[in-house]
Parts: C-alpha cells; structure tokens; sequence
C-alpha cells in the first residue's frame, strides 16, 4: 500500500511546475479587497480564497496556502492555492456557476484598483477559458509591463479549487490550471456522506 500524496501540492512541486528555483511558504490571511475595487468588480476573479467570495455559501472545510519566490533580485513571484470542500456537489455547482457569471462579466475589462496609501493601478483582463469544468482568467497590470496574475477555478465533486499565480516571471500562460489540475488529481472522487 503506498500513501496518498497530500492534497496541496508542497513548495516544491509547484516550484518545479512553474519552473522556478524555489518557493517558501508565506503567511496567508483572506481579507476583503472591496475597498480596493471599483464598484461592481468580482473579488472572485480579482484575488483566490476572499473570505468575502466563500463566506456563507456553505463549504464545511477548506485549506489554502501561499507561497513566494526566495530567488534574490527577482521582481516576484506569489502563489495562492486552496480547496474548499462542500456538503454535496449541488452546492460546490451553485458557487462555480455564480463564480462563472462574474468572471465572464471581468473578461476584457480594464479596472482601477486603488491601495491603501491611494496609489492607482490600471488592470486588464483578458478573455475567459471555460472549460467543462474549469474557469481561467489572466489579469494584466497595465502599468507594470510582464506582471499578471493568473486565475483558476475548477469543481471537481463537492470540491472547489482556487488558484491565484501572480509575478512577472511566469512563462506559461496556463499555470494556473496546471495547478488546478494537479491538485484535482489527488482529491478523492467520492463525495462525503
């Protein structure tokens, strides 16, 4: 009998899947970046695992951790993943299919996000990847030529996974539903009774 790999992958399969030398796990704590956005923007498709996107929509547990680049004179490279388990598939679908409509309502949008200390930044959006089961979305930073963050979501059972890639350093423009789907790869196919 071989053990199961556990269900997030470590700083060093992701290391190795973005091509990068190393990652080191970073302190991740949700917050709302309502402040941050423009009126009417999703959080969803703007940062992965926002309290304020998952709170009250039923997930019995979740996991998530963040990573970062350790690389010296790097600009950066930041990772977010997590998996939020449901009740019942019913209810991980209504979160996806919500999740779907306000990322199809960001696709090729231009947005302002404004910081804490009133700082401006100009995003685009590029266009929606649906896939069967599978959301992506690239954020560009318009005035931060190369830094985008990428964004997935996929539904796999009663289970949600978010995954956020952000740096200037990422080559592949489908990172983000790698991971997704190597985490998908390791989630139990069958549904909690």
């Amino acid at each position: 009998m071989t053990d199961s790999p556990p269900l997030l992958p470590s700083a060093a399969e992701i290391a190795e899947l973005l091509g990068v030398p190393a990652l080191t796990a970073v302190a991740f704590a949700p917050y709302d970046p309502s402040a941050e956005l423009e009126a009417g923007e999703s959080q969803g498709a703007y940062l992965a695992a926002q309290e304020k996107v998952y709170a009250g929509t039923g997930f019995q547990v979740w996991v998530v951790e963040k990573f970062a680049d350790t690389a010296v004179g790097t600009p950066g490279l930041f990772v977010t993943q997590a998996v939020f388990a449901y009740p019942n598939p019913a209810d991980a679908e209504r979160v996806f299919a919500e999740q779907g409509r306000q990322w199809r309502a960001s696709s090729g949008r231009v947005l302002t996000v404004t910081a804490g200390n009133g700082t401006q930044y100009r995003h685009s959006y590029g266009p929606l990847t649906e896939l069967a089961r599978a959301l992506a979305i690239n954020r560009h930073q318009l005035d931060a030529p190369g830094w985008v963050s990428q964004r997935a979501l996929a539904i796999l059972g009663h289970c949600l996974i978010d995954i956020q890639i952000t740096g200037s350093n990422v080559a592949n423009p489908e990172s983000a539903l790698d991971l997704a789907a190597v985490i998908g790869n390791r989630i139990p196919a069958a549904a909690p009774q």
